[in-house]
């Protein structure tokens, strides 16, 4: 028996109807490898993921609406943009409702000061410190203005202011100028001013008389440790026009 292994196998015929027997090619058959064909594949089983592919199917068509809408939404401010407007969205807040407010009325401030058919009212500051029938004194801080009735004396307002003052300066201490005759219609006036101190503040003095035709007379005293033309100035002088109103 010879060591070296056949180099070929010969093929034996089989049983008629033998389906596995192997023939021998026939003439001009391919020499190719036989090829055996892949079991098909098997298909899976979706009923038990029914609920998953259900639940899965919502959301598809969920997210699928919210797509188209933004898609909608972009498309039209890229519109916008295109005609040349800005593609910003803005939002403009109503407008809120106007409220109103229903005050009372308020009260008249200042203090009225009246005296013989005279009257003004004392600004904010001022206090009514003495009055009597004949005699007012409004005062704020070291700044004063004295009312006085005066009585019938048939002298000018010139002559008699002088001496009408005298008594009615308070502490101020200094000189006075001469009278000053400043009539206006009717009403025969006068006007004295002095310069000096008050303690060791220094003070001004105003002294205003007034006469009518009836011989009525009233006379306001300024002393005033204020600055001329400050705001306690200008009051004091205001509270003396607002008492010669009458006269005319």
């Amino acid at each position: 028996m010879s060591d070296q292994n056949p180099t070929q196998f010969e093929n034996y015929p089989t049983e008629p109807g033998d389906m596995g027997a192997v023939t021998e090619p026939g003439p001009g058959a391919s020499s190719a490898p036989l090829v055996v064909p892949a079991p098909p594949a098997q298909i899976a089983d979706w009923s038990a993921d029914t609920e998953k592919s259900d639940g899965t199917a919502r959301r598809v068509v969920i997210g699928s609406i919210v797509g188209i809408v933004a898609l909608g939404f972009i498309g039209s401010v890229s519109r916008n943009s295109g005609d040349g407007e800005s593609s910003e969205v803005s939002f403009t807040a109503a407008a809120p409702e106007e409220t109103i407010y229903e005050y009372e009325e308020e009260p008249e401030s200042g203090t009225p000061l009246e005296l013989g058919g005279y009257a003004a009212t004392l600004p904010d500051g001022w206090t009514l410190d003495n009055t009597s029938d004949q005699l007012a004194v409004a005062t704020c801080g070291t700044n004063r203005v004295l009312v006085r009735l005066l009585d019938n004396s048939g002298l000018s307002a010139t002559e008699r202011i002088t001496g009408a003052m005298k008594g009615r300066l308070g502490s101020f201490k200094g000189s006075l100028d001469e009278p000053e005759d400043v009539s206006f219609g009717s009403t025969d006036a006068a006007r004295i001013v002095g310069t000096g101190k008050i303690g060791k503040t220094a003070a001004r003095l105003i002294g205003q008389l007034w006469v009518d035709a009836d011989d009525n007379s009233l006379l306001v005293v300024q002393t005033l440790t204020a600055k001329p033309d400050s705001e306690r100035a200008l009051q004091a002088q205001d509270i003396a026009d607002q008492l010669s109103s009458n006269f005319g």
